[in-house]
């Protein structure tokens, strides 16, 4: 009795938590002569009590947490005073039916329960293993086992309390730091190398994985791990799509696994996984991805890990925000680079000068929707005086459609190099892209051959937009003579037509994009009839001047300042051309050929 008041005194001075726990189970087990002690706790909840410590004996398996379904508990919270346990006990059926007891195994027989209390209410117990043959006097030992309960729930409680706030303070020094290292970098890559290396000072882990979600795409699209490296990224990926973090990136919540053996939705890809826990990561409600950590041992993850990695979850979001923000500027300022290489490169393939023929006024121009386009037109002068004039439109815009009509480009130009009749060019033609470009891609084109000498013009047109011949009379005939549009079926048959240019004529090639432009919001495009009727209007303009002329009327009628489609159109006029606006060209481009 002495001995046990004076521990009582001496315990009453404990500060540090650890230490207090551990003494408080030796000691008593000594002077209680115990074969085996188990300390129970309640947690920050209150909702369990979970195993603080054991001595005398180990347990085959972790011990599980004490719930308020227990028929222990309700003892524990029912009882004011300590309770003995005799075989003709009335408690001795409640210990059989308690889950707890029956997880600590029959090595352990509970003979003596010792209620730790704080303000009157229960805040854990210590169960003592006592060996049948122990004679305690149990009336006697009554009122200083009550002591010490009380005395030792107070100091538990306090030392408790102190070691949360260190350790609060240890944390937020940590994340802190933490955050200072994650945002010292804008890498991707190695901003996510540091937050698993700031995992492991925050919570121990034999495996971890960090899954980031494209938000362009909303799949994986980029994961970086810690632990085996022999394991394939896509079994990696698949782990994310079926296991426990396809279910926290859908719902957005934490979950800890204790034993995943007993876990259906755990997705086995390391065999000496005993618990995992995974983290959402989330910025302004958005999924930005998930960290996954796994351990070797069962119930590896606490509540305090869960908050901690949440904590830093919250850091490293940002920190990832911001990182990709940089990339995708990156990205964009290097597209913008390739894409002015490409618009220079374009540009090349255009004529830089137009062809100059006593008699004739020739323009063209080219304005793409974006920083390049699917359109195209050309001269090309042949070493027989004739001139070859073409002008293409390819299914769709920018960079697509600007690699689609280089190759129209190059793979026109060879074959004209051939001079091969036309018919038979435009069918080989047709042929040679239907094997090059995408079965869902096409190709309007336009292409003619002019004897200035004669005024003759033959042409085949496959499918583009049907040109203007007006004549110096006011008629208006249409060159309509060809075929199909070419790269959507093989062995097409192509017609050649013929027509005379007379003094006064005026030839227009244009594209789509000048005769479907359309105001935003409403559904009404340019149309033929408003283009013809600019044509009539400026007849007597130059070849230059009535381009622009078309180009700032179509302007005018979107209401856009840049095209919604790629807008290319070309003028040839029979008759004297006005001063200083004869044979030019609104883009800068490459010389044209003469072959």
């Amino acid at each position: 009795m002495v001995e046990i008041r004076r521990f009582i005194k001496e315990f009453s001075t404990f500060v540090k938590y650890r230490n207090a726990v551990s003494t408080l189970c030796k000691e008593t087990m000594r002077l209680f002569k115990a074969s085996g002690v188990v300390l129970l706790l309640e947690t920050d909840s209150k909702e369990v009590m979970e195993v603080a410590s054991i001595c005398g004996f180990e347990s085959a398996a972790k011990l599980p947490n004490l719930t308020g379904d227990d028929p222990l508990w309700n003892l524990l919270h029912s009882s004011k005073q300590p309770v003995e346990i005799r075989n003709d006990s009335p408690f001795v059926s409640i210990l059989q039916e308690s889950t707890f007891m029956r997880s600590i195994g029959p090595q352990f027989s509970c003979r003596l329960i010792v209620r730790l209390t704080f303000n009157g209410k229960t805040i854990g117990a210590l169960l003592y293993s006592l060996p049948a043959s122990s004679v305690v006097n149990f009336s006697t030992v009554r009122p200083v086992l009550a002591e010490l309960g009380e005395r030792a729930g107070v100091t538990l409680r306090h030392a408790r309390l102190l070691r949360n706030l260190k350790r609060e303070s240890q944390e937020k020094d940590l994340l802190l730091d933490i955050g200072r290292k994650i945002n010292s970098t804008l890498n991707l890559d190695e901003l996510l190398n540091l937050i698993l290396d700031s995992l492991q000072q925050v919570v121990h882990y034999d495996k971890a994985a960090i899954s980031l979600v494209d938000h362009r795409t909303k799949i994986i699209g980029k994961i970086a791990r810690r632990g085996p490296q022999n394991i394939p990224e896509n079994m990696l990926i698949l782990k994310v799509l079926e296991g426990l973090c396809a279910w926290v990136l859908n719902h957005q919540k934490p979950v800890v696994v204790e034993d995943v053996s007993q876990e259906t939705r755990y997705y086995a890809l390391y065999n000496d996984t005993k618990s995992e826990m995974d983290v959402p990561i989330i910025s302004r409600d958005n999924i930005l991805g998930v960290f996954s950590l796994e351990s070797n041992m069962i119930g590896a993850f606490s509540r305090r890990d869960r908050r901690l990695v949440q904590a830093l979850a919250g850091q490293a979001a940002i920190a990832i925000e911001n990182a990709r923000l940089l990339q995708e500027m990156l990205e964009k300022q290097e597209l913008e680079r390739d894409l002015k290489i490409a618009r220079r490169f374009q540009r090349a393939l255009l004529p830089r000068t137009l062809p100059r023929v006593s008699g004739y006024d020739f323009a063209a121009i080219n304005v793409p929707s974006k920083t390049v386009g699917g359109d195209l037109y050309d001269f090309i002068q042949f070493s027989d005086g004739k001139i070859g004039i073409a002008i293409g439109d390819v299914a769709g815009k920018g960079t697509p459609g600007a690699i689609i009509m280089a190759m129209l480009y190059s793979t026109y130009r060879g074959l004209v190099r051939q001079k091969m009749p036309m018919d038979r060019m435009m069918h080989d033609l047709n042929n040679l892209l239907k094997k090059r470009i995408s079965p869902s891609s096409f190709i309007t084109f336009f292409y003619g051959e002019l004897n200035p000498s004669t005024g003759e013009f033959v042409y085949s047109n496959a499918g583009h937009c049907v040109p203007f011949l007006l004549r110096a009379d006011g008629r208006v005939e249409r060159l309509t003579e060809g075929g199909l549009v070419l790269g959507f079926l093989s062995d097409m048959k192509y017609e050649v037509g013929r027509t005379q240019l007379q003094m006064g004529d005026l030839l227009l090639l244009f594209t789509d994009g000048v005769t479907e432009a359309m105001p935003a919001g409403k559904n009404e495009i340019f149309d033929e009839s408003r283009l013809l009727t600019l044509l009539h209007e400026n007849r007597d303009a130059s070849s230059l001047v009535l381009l622009r002329r078309i180009y700032h009327k179509v302007k005018a009628y979107t209401g856009s300042s840049r095209p919604q489609d790629d807008l290319t159109a070309v003028v040839v006029k029979l008759g004297q051309a006005e001063k200083g606006n004869s044979s030019k060209a609104t883009q800068d481009g490459s010389p044209s050929y003469t072959i």
